[in-house]
This record gives C-alpha cells, structure tokens and sequence, in this order.
C-alpha cells in the first residue's frame, strides 16, 4: 500500500482502525468476531468491534492489524474490506497518514514525499526531516512539516489550484518548480494527489528535465 493507496482507502471506507482479534480464526468467517479496539481512527467510539469478512483468511489474536470497512445496517457489525498486520511497512505509512491528518471525504488531500540528492535518477537520496512546506488554494492555507521519511501530508483542501512553497536555504533548490502547483478539478472532490519534491544544490549542477508532473 502506497501513499495514495492508504489515502484512498480512507475515502472509500467508512470504519477505520487498529485493533486486536479475541478469537482466531481461519477462513471465511459470516459470525461477528469481536475486537479489542487499540487505536480509532473513523466511525469507532467504543473499546471493542464486531467484524466479519467474506473472503478465506486468518486473522489471529495475539497480533495487531489495521483494519477498514464498512458498518452493516444497525451499526453493530463492521464487515471488513481489508486487513493488514500494524507493523507491516504498508500499515505503518497508512497510520502515519491518518494520525497526521485524515483524509476527509468532499475534499482532496496531499500526500508528498520530499527527498534530497544529486539527481531524481541517481542513487542515493535522503528524505528531508523537518522541512516547511506552505500549501495554499483557494480559501486555504496551511504549513506543513515533512516527517523525518520526508513524507507530508494536508487535509481538507477545496478543489482548485494547489500550490506548495518549501522553505528551502540559498544553497537548495527544487530540481523541477513544475511540481509545486498542481489544478484539482472542481468536480474532483475526494481526490488523493501525491507531490513529489525533490531538492538539488542550487550551486550548479548536471541535471537533465525530467517530465514534469505529480503523479495521481
């Protein structure tokens, strides 16, 4: 699970969690499966959940997982979409996002990653720990700082352009500008964009364009 696949994950699903099996289990399970609860994160106010899920899997009691789905009708039961161990690196990226800002659903939301080196194309980079970064659009403005795997993120930005200002010294540029704005489309609520920035020395240098661009 990528940056953009866990927030697209939460614009999708409307229970989010970490959480701990009480029982095991080992294949496709209909009967509701309680769950301790350890960390909420949407649509979970009590100590434990229900779950069930349809497909052939096992889940066991003594591990965490980072769990999404959706409540059945009475809300008492969550039917699970998708699981994932909590101290898997895919989990860890999604906790990351949804404990710095969740994503919320009728607007869009950035996820980035800022790196630092020579060129894109040449090994190695480091990310950028600490870094400011200013997103502004229409009717919103926020600063950001880049966690120490270089990642950021913002919620709750209206659709519109988007434009990111890092706070860089004399000595560091961002190898493409091209990368700092970003136009999401009126109609395009609920969009995940991920801007990817990376910083070279600005005393010179050999670097080629590459094609301009986040990707979505």
């Amino acid at each position: 699970m990528s940056l953009l696949n866990a927030c697209r994950a939460a614009q999708v699903n409307e229970v989010i969690f970490v959480g701990r099996p009480l029982a095991a289990v080992h294949a496709k399970q209909s009967r509701p499966v309680p769950v301790r609860v350890e960390s909420p994160f949407r649509s979970v106010t009590g100590n434990t959940v229900h779950v069930t899920w349809d497909r052939e899997s096992t889940i066991a009691p003594k591990q965490s997982y980072l769990m999404y789905g959706d409540r059945e009708p009475g809300n008492s039961v969550v039917r699970l979409s998708h699981y994932v161990l909590e101290n898997d690196r895919t989990a860890q990226i999604a906790i990351q996002l949804f404990t710095s800002d969740m994503p919320q659903r009728g607007y869009v939301t950035l996820v980035g990653l800022a790196e630092v080196g020579r060129h894109p194309d040449i090994q190695p980079s480091l990310p950028l720990s600490g870094l400011k970064i200013r997103a502004r659009s229409e009717g919103f403005v926020r600063d950001l700082f880049t966690q120490p795997n270089g990642t950021f993120y913002a919620a709750g930005i209206p659709p519109g352009r988007l434009e990111l200002t890092p706070a860089l010294p004399e000595t560091l540029k961002v190898f493409d500008p091209r990368n700092l704005a970003y136009t999401v489309p009126a109609d395009a609520a609920d969009k995940c964009v991920l801007e990817e920035i990376f910083v070279v020395s600005s005393a010179g240098s050999t670097t080629r364009p590459l094609p301009a661009g986040p990707r979505r």
